[in-house]
């Protein structure tokens, strides 16, 4: 596959109370925009960060497959009670991400918009299952080639020990770090090229 320099990176991630997204909530979702080298791009109004907690249709669902979820991570980072508390509910979170989207399409106008994070699939099926229109306008306006931070890990692993930093479990940590690491990923094919 070959890249262009007009291609663009859009960055994804999602928090969720269990692994399969029919036995949970989806809590919060955030996305960010970079060249093929991870540099974050700006779009007209300075922003290339998206990220929003979201207030599920019914609550959150208690059950024993998102106890153990809730009850660690996510109810010792503040996730719940913010969700509970202050979250967008999902046809709010829809329109917002869709108008940051459509944003950064005009703006940036990439040949290839690829999704990339760690495990994206995981991520798209979550968006799929709880925030179908947002679903529709991704898989109208994304190339489908996935950026996945897991296999250049694992990749990476193969040439020694490989540190892999750990998060909070929000989006914005999670991004941060994925954009971070591959950054230093490229520069270490960059170094082995020279």
């Amino acid at each position: 596959m070959m890249t262009t320099s007009s291609d663009v990176l859009l960055w994804i991630d999602t928090e969720t109370t269990a692994i399969r997204p029919e036995e949970g909530d989806l809590l919060e979702i955030g996305m960010r925009v970079t060249d093929m080298t991870g540099i974050p791009l700006a779009n007209k109004y300075g922003g290339t960060e998206f990220s929003r907690v979201i207030l599920p249709k019914e609550g959150i669902n208690l059950n024993s497959v998102s106890l153990e979820t809730i009850y660690g991570m996510h109810r010792d980072n503040g996730l719940v009670r913010e969700s509970l508390l202050s979250g967008t509910g999902q046809d709010e979170t829809v329109s917002q991400t869709v108008e940051w989207l459509s944003t950064v399409r005009e703006v940036l106008t990439p040949d290839r918009l690829i999704i990339a994070g760690t495990n994206p699939q995981f991520d798209l099926d979550w968006i799929h299952w709880h925030l179908h229109d947002l679903a529709d306008y991704l898989d109208g306006c994304t190339d489908y080639h996935r950026m996945d931070m897991t296999a250049l890990r694992l990749a990476l692993a193969t040439l020694g020990p490989h540190k892999h930093e750990h998060t909070t479990h929000r989006v914005d940590d999670c991004l941060e770090r994925d954009i971070h690491e591959y950054q230093q990923t490229i520069s270490i094919i960059r170094h082995t090229k020279e």
